[in-house]
């Protein structure tokens, strides 16, 4: 979402922003952990993973950025 209010004065113009990303803070998963199982070469039979299907990345949770623009 991006929100701009503009400021006269005189012969310049400030304009106050602010940008907000990930408005409704949607933390969706972007890498899963697809190992199932993994091999210890000092046990025979393969250990599962207890992370497997799990989220090891997701996006950024909610961020605003404020900041001024000056024309002249």
């Amino acid at each position: 979402m991006h929100i701009g209010y503009p400021i006269p004065a005189g012969r310049i113009q400030a304009n106050v922003l602010l940008d907000i990303f990930n408005l409704l803070n949607a933390q969706r998963p972007i890498l899963v952990d697809e190992r199932w199982a993994s091999r210890n070469p000092k046990t025979p039979p393969p250990l599962r993973n207890p992370n497997y299907g799990k989220a090891v990345i997701r996006n950024g949770a909610i961020a605003a950025r404020l900041g001024v623009r000056l024309s002249f």
